[in-house]
């Protein structure tokens, strides 16, 4: 019996740490979920700073600074480290190596709940840090987006790689005790070993969730012989040799958000302790961390047991980006690796098809040496990696994406819905693939589309020329019609938006909305407090998602505020990380509830009220209202 491709990574995700261990290095698990510290957003990686012998110490870099979390209590801030901090590293006792966010390094010493920081020399990196690792002598590996940079205490570069060859974007590394540096390459699932000179001395993996396959992998930690990796996207931790070969893993999906004892969700790094007794798991997606302790071997029977959810609800994994047109709404599924097409306009929405599958992209000099079109995998053609963005055309027979991944741009035509309504896997045909390089070497931001064509943001963080927008029009077969710039002097752009004529850009780090119109541009001021993670532009005013304060706000056309819903939770009308927001012409506006593994839709009045009217996923909807945070102990 085959299973419907929506479900299989779910499932898969479920099973994959239900495999008895290895007889080789037999060791007890971290499985057992003793403690959870929750309030800590954008958590990036944890160490134990603890002296040998005492209990753990923890240290968690976030978005707003340096944590410590002691035992099973709640995390503190500590003094004297402001954030955000991108990456972390263990640097000696009561010592880390960290990352701010404008790509500077600090040595900071924690004594209780005050830091000492200092300086650390280091080369100038062309983008922010997002992985450290760090050797008792000061061999410091810095990891950019694109590449990794191993460096001496002087700043003095000693190798690096790019993108071209070895790590299409690293995800986490970690220095061994005989100065080997593993990298995880979360593009193409798979860790990565280089010896000091730079040199490959191993690599393993591929996308998929059995044993030695990883989705996503992430921050690495080296303990006692064995190098543990963060698998995001299969929920898991799992344990290799040094040779890369597997060991074992532990972790569940957590299905249900929010969900502890030993689920783990989205897992973005795992620091052990230095007794080798416990482990922090870091879960930025549920804005926590998470202790597990090791267990005994008729715990490790218990805790291999898959217990299923008692909640009832929707569950299905989409984002970051949404749009909808002509009655057809399209958004991205990571998990699937697919983008998901429904019929949003009936009762009840109907899955109708998928665009694209996971694949795996191939270095690109290697593309290049065998003569591969843009956008082929090492699975073929028709292959998706990380989806940056999407838009589909006015009248709803394109889809256009932007792989951020395979560095392309693909065109996606969709055929007529089939009658009688059923799901139909021929709907879309993929027409054409360009690389970026070839529209000039960007990132794409966000894209929209327009009445003639599409209208493409890119991605400007290393721009040359800050305080400009970067656009490119292209028409509907992808070929370009023009450049041009807006200026953004207070924030970078990350969303675009168009209605008629004119152009609407957000810059959350300003809160501010740009809306420019024949050539002349106009700032609309967001709330401060607000921080926009997507914009959607109505002829009466906007919406605004707001993933940080979990509500999407109605404005006018000046910006002032109309009307607001949303708090954090569960239940229908609540949101977790609202990505994105999107409305079509018929005036159905869908929520990307990405927190909560679901989309939610809402009517919006001529006050700009906003109501809920529906909550579905794929194959479930709901338009009763359910107080699922009551049902979990949390309601009003």
């Amino acid at each position: 019996m085959s299973l419907p491709r929506s479900i299989m990574p779910a499932m898969l995700a479920l099973t994959a740490c239900a495999w008895p261990q290895s007889t080789v290095d037999r060791a007890p698990l971290h499985a057992k979920s003793v403690g959870v510290s929750n309030g800590i957003r954008g958590g990036a990686a944890a160490i134990d700073v603890a002296p040998e012998g005492a209990a753990p110490r923890w240290l968690v870099a976030a978005e707003d600074g340096l944590w410590r979390v002691d035992g099973e209590g709640s995390g503190v801030l500590v003094d004297g480290v402001e954030g955000p901090i991108t990456a972390m590293a263990s640097c000696g006792c009561s010592a880390a190596l960290v990352a701010l966010a404008d790509g500077s390094l600090r040595q900071v010493t924690v004594d209780g709940l005050v830091a000492t920081v200092s300086p650390v020399p280091s080369p100038s990196l062309a983008e922010p840090i997002v992985a450290l690792a760090c050797t008792g002598t000061m061999t410091v590996a810095a990891a950019t987006r694109q590449s990794v940079t191993v460096f001496d205490a002087m700043g003095s570069i000693l190798w690096s790689s790019t993108p071209d060859d070895e790590v299409g974007r690293p995800g986490g590394l970690a220095f061994g005790p005989d100065g080997t540096l593993f990298v995880s390459d979360a593009d193409r699932s798979r860790v990565v070993a280089f010896n000091r000179t730079g040199q490959v001395t191993a690599e393993a993996g591929s996308r998929g969730s059995f044993p030695g396959q990883f989705k996503d992998p992430r921050g690495l930690s080296w303990h006692d012989g064995l190098l543990y990796v963060a698998d995001r996207l299969n929920h898991r931790i799992v344990r290799l040799r040094p040779d890369l070969t597997f060991v074992d893993c532990w972790g569940m999906h957590a299905v249900w958000p929010r969900s502890a004892d030993g689920a783990t969700h989205y897992p973005v790094a795992a620091a052990i302790s230095n007794d080798g007794a416990s482990a922090l798991v870091v879960e930025p997606f549920e804005r926590r961390v998470q202790r597990f302790d090791t267990v005994d071997a008729a715990e490790q029977d218990r805790l291999a047991g898959l217990i299923m959810p008692s909640v009832d609800g929707v569950q299905s994994h989409f984002g970051p980006s949404v749009d909808a047109a002509s009655g057809r709404l399209v958004v991205f599924d990571p998990e699937g690796g697919a983008l998901v097409v429904f019929l949003h306009t009936l009762p009840q929405p109907v899955h109708v098809t998928t665009i694209g599958m996971p694949g795996t992209p191939m270095p690109r000099a290697e593309a290049a040496s065998k003569g591969l079109a843009p956008g082929e995998t090492l699975e073929g053609p028709g292959r998706l990696g990380r989806v940056k963005s999407l838009a589909i055309s006015r009248d709803g027979t394109r889809v256009l994406v932007a792989d951020e991944s395979q560095h392309t741009l693909s065109l996606w035509e969709l055929g007529p819905t089939p009658e009688p309504l059923r799901f139909d896997p021929f709907l879309s045909r993929m027409r054409r693939v360009v690389s970026m390089a070839s529209l000039g070497g960007r990132e794409v931001a966000d894209m929209a589309s327009t009445s003639d064509g599409w209208l493409v943001l890119w991605d400007d963080r290393a721009s040359s020329t800050p305080g400009m927008a970067s656009l490119t029009r292209l028409d509907h077969a992808m070929r370009v019609r023009s450049d041009s710039a807006i200026p953004t002097p207070n924030g970078r752009a990350t969303r675009i938006d168009t209605l008629d004529d004119g152009v609407a850009l957000l810059c959350p780090s300003a809160h501010e909305v740009i809306v420019s119109r024949g050539g002349e541009s106009t700032t609309i001021q967001l709330d401060q407090s607000t921080m926009a993670s997507d914009l959607e532009w109505l002829r009466d005013g906007f919406l605004v998602s707001d993933a940080r304060g979990d509500q999407v706000q109605s404005l006018a056309p000046d910006g002032s505020p109309m009307s607001t819903i949303g708090t954090t939770g569960m239940s229908d009308g609540r949101f977790w990380s609202p990505d994105a927001v999107t409305c079509d012409e018929s005036g159905h506006i869908i929520v990307v509830d990405g927190g909560n593994h679901r989309l939610q839709t809402f009517a919006r009045g001529a006050d700009g009220a906003l109501s809920w009217t529906m909550t579905f996923s794929l194959g479930r909807a709901y338009t009763r209202p359910r107080n699922l945070d009551a049902q979990q102990g949390d309601g009003e």
